[in-house]
This record gives structure tokens, C-alpha cells and sequence, in this order.
């Protein structure tokens, strides 16, 4: 704000460098590599009128980026998966993504139209309609769910699609660990275990009857098979016969079905790393793919292999 000093201005300054009327003037203003403050200052703002009749699109441009960026694990305002969202829930994983795929696209058509709005708008008060053309590319709207922006638009879009059916099942299976060891619930948004020394006690302060229990002694046996009722296969099959009937209880809009009897029983737990001599290697099932399709009570064993190549595996079930 230090080039105009006014924050009321914000909107008109935010949109009109965000048109593609900007550049038209800084390669005037500013022909060398940089622009200054003196420089974007010097960019001339229309009627206020016309400002106003864009006003509206910058309000939804606001709110659909940051719900955008929210939507992972890196915004410190995550709270769960879109994927996980009641909006986009259905009886199976893959017709959830399905809802999911559409609802991105239609969120990067909409900021496309309402981008060449802006433009249109622009361009027709500066006069500039013989110089400048409203049109903005696939691949410049900057969503992290466009996959033309995400991941460029050399590839096909068949493997652009890929790609991101891939990416998600990571995501989804990235945030299944982190309920694993307490750091997310599917009872509360946001962070639950967040600080150095917390443990069971307080996420259970914080979480009393959790659906899907963290680990208790924060281990997570990493194995090629279901070996004990904590390891990662075992764990990670529970949380999708969790996930497969409900979702998340703060975002429900239907009675609660899942009780705290239902998380693993530590106990039981200790009991079978203790007897771990004992343990028969299970039968290999079909894998990741075969579970993220079926019923909750007919999972069946997983190899760990299939977890290690999660996004290709179970992008592959979302098909």
C-alpha cells in the first residue's frame, strides 16, 4: 500500500494489476526488469464506477484462493479433506472424487469467466480494445485444484487427470496417518496434536469419544502385511472402513452411527506385539485399489507395497 497509501483503494489496486491492463502499462512505465513503488503508483485507476461493477468478483476471487489454499495440509488453517467434505461425500470414495473433480472445475471455469470479466471490463475503459484481448489461458488460473496450473500443460490432459487422481489418494491416505497419530480426528477440524509432549490424555481431553483412535504409544509399525492390530496396513484398512461409513462428526448432518467402541483396543494391542512369535504372515489381497472400493466389512488383507505406491494404486480404484 505504500504506492497509493490509501486502503480503501484496495479492491481497485488489487484488480487492476491482477488485469492483464497492468503489464500494458508497466512495459511503459517501467521498461527495465523491476517495478518499483514509484512505478506502480504511477498505474491509473478508472472511474469508480466502473470499479465498482468488479467489486463483487474481487470478493469471490478472495474467497475461493484461500479456500483453495485451506484445502491442504500446508495452510495453517486446514481443518480436513475436501474429499471428506459432506458437499462432496457419496458411498464411495471413488463417486466422492468424482463429486469432488467437479466442483474444482467448476471453481477454475468460474474464476476463468470472472477473470476475462475483469478484463473485458478493463479494457473497454482504458480504450484498449485494438491492443489487448480479454482471453486468460486454462493454465493461468492459479488454483492448486487446476491441474493445467498445477502441473503445466506440456502433458496431455489425460495425464494431467492422472496426476491428480494420484495426488489426492496421497493426500487422503497422508491425512489417514496423521489421525493415526493424533495430529488430525475426524471429530474436530484442524490440528488436534500439535505440540512437543502431548499425548493420548490430551487428545482424549480435546476428543472424548473419538470415532478413529490415535496410536497409543505414537508407533506405527511399517510392514509388507497386516502383522499386528497397530501396524500401518492394519491401521490404515481400519480408517477406511471408518471413512467409508461416516463423515467427519463436526461436519455431520446426520446421527452419529460409530462409537468410541469401535477404535483399536490398546490393550489388545500390546497383546499381540507381545505374541508377536506367534503371528501368521496373512494371506496378500487384492491391495489398496481392490479396498478403496469395497464395503467396510469386506476389506481384505493389504500388502504394504501397495501403501508405499499409494497414489498410483489408489488412483486407480477412483477410475
Amino acid at each position: 500500500m505504500c504506492a497509493f497509501g490509501n486502503e480503501d483503494d484496495l479492491i481497485s489496486v488489487c484488480s487492476v494489476l491482477n488485469s492483464n491492463v497492468a503489464p500494458h502499462f508497466l512495459r511503459i512505465l517501467a521498461p527495465s526488469v523491476n517495478f518499483g513503488a514509484l512505478q506502480i503508483g504511477a498505474v491509473p485507476l478508472p472511474e469508480r464506477r466502473i470499479l465498482g461493477a468488479i467489486s463483487g468478483n474481487f470478493e469471490w476471487f478472495c474467497t475461493t484462493a484461500k479456500s483453495d489454499w485451506d484445502a491442504y495440509e500446508t495452510s495453517w488453517d486446514f481443518t480436513t479433506l475436501p474429499l471428506l467434505s459432506p458437499d462432496h461425500r457419496s458411498e464411495t470414495l471413488s463417486a466422492s472424487y468424482t463429486n469432488l473433480r467437479a466442483h474444482w472445475q467448476g471453481m477454475a471455469d468460474e474464476m476463468q469467466r470472472l477473470e476475462e470479466e475483469n478484463n473485458r471490463i478493463f479494457i473497454d475503459a482504458y480504450g484498449l480494445q485494438d491492443e489487448l484481448t480479454p482471453e486468460v489461458p486454462i493454465e493461468e488460473i492459479t488454483l492448486t485444484c487446476n491441474p493445467a496450473y498445477r502441473y503445466g500443460v506440456k502433458g496431455s490432459e489425460e495425464d494431467r487427470e492422472a496426476r491428480l487422481r494420484e495426488d489426492t489418494v496421497a493426500e487422503f491416505l497422508h491425512y489417514a496417518v496423521g489421525c493415526m497419530f493424533g495430529r488430525y480426528s475426524l471429530d474436530a477440524p484442524g490440528l488436534i496434536l500439535a505440540n512437543q509432549g502431548e499425548g493420548v490424555e490430551e487428545y482424549l481431553a480435546r476428543v472424548p469419544e473419538p470415532t478413529f483412535a490415535p496410536d497409543r504409544d505414537n508407533v506405527i509399525p511399517v510392514l509388507d502385511a497386516d502383522w499386528f492390530a497397530d501396524d500401518i496396513v492394519t491401521r490404515a484398512r481400519d480408517f477406511l472402513r471408518v471413512d467409508a461409513c461416516l463423515q467427519p462428526r463436526w461436519l455431520r448432518r446426520r446421527p452419529n452411527i460409530w462409537s468410541a467402541s469401535r477404535a483399536v483396543d490398546w490393550r489388545e494391542t500390546d497383546r499381540a506385539r507381545s505374541a508377536s512369535h506367534a503371528v501368521q504372515r496373512p494371506a496378500m489381497g487384492e491391495g489398496l485399489s481392490a479396498e478403496l472400493r469395497m464395503a467396510p466389512r469386506e476389506l481384505p488383507a493389504c500388502n504394504i507395497s501397495d501403501l508405499v505406491g499409494c497414489g498410483s494404486m489408489g488412483a486407480k480404484a477412483l477410475e
